[in-house]
């Protein structure tokens, strides 16, 4: 299976980021992807409120977490993840809002 990279910005929306990255990591292990085939990147930008508990859970999860003092936007928080990521040719790349929740079958459509 081709390895995916997935990318997220998170703004103060941890639950959510967390919710994301549960459903992707249940869906691509349905669609047959091994965990090391699978790369999460959060980069945290600037959020107001204390994220830390979200960032606890989605590191358990596997997920690495970038965590930036101001906010970037969306658009350099993407290049905080591209410079994070350690894919290589050939690979899938997810750029993901953290509100977004992957149903059933979803993954395997990639």
């Amino acid at each position: 299976m081709t390895r995916l990279s997935a990318w997220i910005v998170n703004h103060d929306s941890g639950a959510f980021c967390l919710r994301c990255v549960e459903s992707l990591g249940a869906e691509w292990k349905r669609a047959g992807g091994a965990p090391d085939e699978l790369e999460v990147i959060v980069v945290d930008s600037g959020s107001n409120t204390d994220q830390s508990r979200w960032w606890r859970e989605l590191r358990a999860l596997g997920a690495r977490v970038v965590v930036r003092d101001e906010n970037v936007g969306y658009a350099r928080g993407m290049a905080v993840a591209r410079a994070h990521s350690t894919g290589g040719a050939g690979d899938l790349v997810a750029v993901l809002n953290p509100d977004l929740c992957f149903l059933p079958g979803s993954v395997a459509r990639l």
